[in-house]
C-alpha cells in the first residue's frame, strides 16, 4: 500500500477525492468509486478496506457530484423575512420536522425586498430541490417566479396575498382578506368594538404575509365599516423600513402614538416581537392592556402565551401549514406538473390568554 500524503494549497488542505483513495489503498478508480457506492460485485473486504481508507483520509462525497448523478440535492429551501420573529423560526421547525429525508436551509431577507429576490433568485442555481417562501409581494419578483416555474422547481408561498395571480403553490388561512381579516378575527373586532373601543391603531412592517401598499386601501374601508373612528393617514402606522429590532420598532410608534393620540384604545399589529414593544410603551405611557386599551396581535407565539398582560393573537396551525408546504413540494418533485396550482386553506383560532377577563373591563 502506498503512502498517501495530503494535498496542500497555500494555507488550506485539499479535499480528499476518489482518485486519492485509489493512491494509498492501491486500487482503480473504479473499484473504490463501485466499493463507496455499494456495489454488489465489490468483495466485502475490498468494501471495508477502501471505506476505512476513506474514513482515514477524511474523505467526504462531492455534494454537487452526488447532485449530478441523483439530478436532485435533497435540500430544501425556506425563506423568510425574519428569523428573529418566532413565528418564522416555529414554522422553520416545523418544515424540518414535515421534511423527512431532506436537509433544509433558511433564508432570512431581513425585511429587505432587495434581499428577498436575491433569495428567490438563488432558486434559479439549482442548489436546491424546491422551497417554501413568505414573499412580501409578488409585484417586484413576479419575473422570477416565472422562471422558476418554468424551471420546474416547487415553489410554495406562504400567506401571500392574490397568489392566484402567479405560478405559484399557496398555503394559507381559511377566509383571509388582504388585510389579514378572517372570520375569528372579524368576530373579536366585533366585540371589541361593542364593549365600547372606538379608536383603533394599526401598526405594520414590511411583512411577508401583506403588501403594504395595497393594504392600506382597504383598511379605512373595513374599519369603518365595524364601527371604528379609522382614517388610513392617520391610523394606519406604516413602518416602510426596519430599524433591525422588531421590539424597538413597535415600541416607537406605539410611544409616538400615544402621545399624538393619548385616546387610542385598540391596536391590531402584524408582528408579535413588534406587540411586545407596544405593551413596553403602552407601560411607559401608563396603560393598562385590557383595561385602557386592548391589543390584537396577528401571531399567537411564546410572546403572547407567556405574557402577564392579557391580549389576543391568531394562533396559526403551524405544524398543518408546514406539512401541507413540503406535501405540494413533494407532490411537484414526484412529477405532478398537471395540477396548474396546489391550495390549502387552513382553519385559525383567535387566543384570549386571560379568558375569565372580557375585554374593555
Amino acid at each position: 500500500m502506498q503512502t498517501f500524503k495530503p494535498k496542500i494549497s497555500g494555507r488550506f488542505w485539499m479535499a480528499v477525492t476518489i482518485m486519492d483513495i485509489a493512491q494509498a489503498t492501491g486500487k482503480s478508480y473504479p473499484t473504490v468509486s463501485r466499493a463507496l457506492n455499494g456495489h454488489p460485485k465489490i468483495s466485502v473486504r475490498t468494501r471495508e478496506e477502501i471505506r476505512a481508507a476513506a474514513h482515514r483520509l477524511g474523505y467526504r462525497p462531492s455534494f454537487a457530484g452526488t447532485a449530478l448523478k441523483k439530478g436532485r440535492t435533497g435540500v430544501l429551501a425556506v425563506i423568510v423575512p425574519n428569523l428573529l420573529n418566532p413565528f418564522y423560526a416555529e414554522f422553520l421547525r416545523c418544515f424540518k420536522h414535515a421534511a423527512v429525508g431532506f436537509d433544509i436551509v433558511a433564508y432570512d431577507y431581513e425585511l429587505c425586498r432587495e434581499m428577498e429576490t436575491k433569495a428567490l433568485d438563488r432558486l434559479l442555481t439549482g442548489f436546491c430541490d424546491g422551497a417554501a417562501a413568505f414573499i412580501s409581494d409578488f409585484c417586484s419578483n413576479s419575473e422570477l417566479v416565472e422562471q422558476i416555474y418554468r424551471m420546474r422547481i416547487p415553489l410554495v408561498t406562504v400567506g401571500t396575498a392574490e397568489y392566484q395571480k402567479y405560478p405559484v403553490d399557496f398555503v394559507g388561512l381559511e377566509g383571509t382578506s388582504l388585510v389579514g381579516i378572517n372570520s375569528q378575527l372579524l368576530k373579536v373586532l366585533k366585540l371589541l368594538r361593542r364593549c365600547g373601543r372606538r379608536h383603533l391603531a394599526v401598526i405594520a412592517g414590511m411583512s411577508s404575509s401583506i403588501n403594504l401598499d395595497q393594504v392600506v386601501e382597504r383598511c379605512e374601508e373595513i374599519f369603518q365599516a365595524l364601527g371604528f373612528e379609522f382614517q388610513e393617514d392617520r391610523d394606519f402606522l406604516r413602518l416602510d423600513k426596519s430599524s433591525g429590532n422588531p421590539a424597538k420598532d413597535g415600541f416607537e410608534l406605539a410611544r409616538q402614538r400615544f402621545a399624538e393620540h393619548p385616546e387610542t384604545d385598540l391596536f391590531y399589529v402584524w408582528d408579535c416581537i413588534q406587540t411586545y414593544g407596544v405593551l413596553c410603551a403602552a407601560a411607559r405611557a401608563g396603560k393598562d392592556c385590557g383595561t385602557d386599551f386592548d391589543l390584537i396581535s396577528s401571531d399567537y407565539t411564546w410572546v403572547a402565551e407567556y405574557s402577564s398582560v392579557p391580549f389576543y393573537a391568531m394562533n396559526q396551525p403551524l405544524p398543518e401549514m408546514a406539512a401541507a408546504c413540503f406535501d405540494f413540494i413533494r407532490r411537484r418533485l414526484a412529477g405532478d406538473w398537471e395540477s396548474p396550482q396546489f391550495v390549502k386553506h387552513l382553519k385559525c383560532s383567535v387566543k384570549y390568554p386571560f379568558q375569565t377577563r372580557q375585554p374593555g373591563e
